[in-house]
């Protein structure tokens, strides 16, 4: 919508840029809700576990885990803090940028391109919801994770928004990189849920990451690496199915 509105709707890119952020607050919200949801429908187990943190496999075996926060929280208060966070971050800098490049946004375009936008994410919303009950908890991660990198997504794009308007010293060249990135964004994760299964990394991949770093011992090559972090992936989302007692 913020891209048919800056390319053909006559917006500039103020008003474009203050669309898709509204757009990621009813995103996060909705997504927060079907979270809600799915907890109180399921009980899954992955609920009550820590998801947003980083825990790898070194190549002698050890886990490294570094948690985003304390294991004490639902899964969607992790979501809910960390969404929030960054929307408004990037509300209150984005605010400060229109204000120092003196952009006039249009109120009555914002409206109409927020209300489209609302109406298309409630769509969507109801469908999920029809099934939510069955859907299992890795449904409910993948999507989540997909809304958190979005909102990522704006804070790269907003940096890479300042220097190209500054380069090419027009200021309607800051809204490319939010279109551009947006786009790309949801066309991968539309096709990333229809994908079924785990995909093999490429051979080449493999060569690369063993050329940079070899194992110092037999068994730790990349393709090993690999093999045990999918491994705990499956023992941890096998736990997160659970149903809560």
């Amino acid at each position: 919508m913020p891209i048919a509105g800056f390319a053909i709707g006559g917006w500039n890119s103020a008003t474009a840029l203050v669309v898709y952020w509204v757009e990621n607050v009813i995103g996060s919200l909705l997504i927060a809700l079907r979270i809600l949801l799915h907890q109180r429908l399921t009980h899954k187990q992955g609920h009550y576990r820590v998801q947003l943190n980083t825990t790898t496999t070194t190549r002698n075996g050890k886990a490294r885990s570094v948690s985003y926060r304390k294991a004490n929280t639902t899964f969607l208060v992790e979501f809910l803090v960390t969404s929030i966070l960054f929307t408004a971050a990037h509300g209150l800098f984005l605010g400060i940028l229109l204000g120092v490049m003196q952009a006039p946004i249009d109120s009555n375009a914002v409206l109409g391109g927020v209300g489209l936008v609302a109406a298309f994410q409630l769509i969507s919303f109801v469908i999920d919801v029809m099934s939510i009950k069955t859907r299992p908890f890795a449904w409910i991660k993948q999507v989540s994770q997909f809304a958190l990198g979005r909102v990522v997504l704006v804070h790269l794009a907003i940096i890479a928004g300042v220097f190209l308007a500054v380069f090419l010293s027009n200021n309607a060249a800051f809204v490319v990189p939010f279109a551009a990135l947006k786009l790309l964004s949801d066309l991968s994760n539309g096709v990333s849920m229809g994908v079924k299964g785990e995909r093999a990394a490429p051979a080449w991949l493999i060569r690369v990451m063993d050329t940079i770093k070899p194992g110092k011992k037999p068994g730790e090559d990349f393709a090993t690496y690999l093999v045990t972090e999918r491994e705990r992936g499956r023992a941890e989302a096998a736990l997160d199915e659970q149903v809560r007692k």
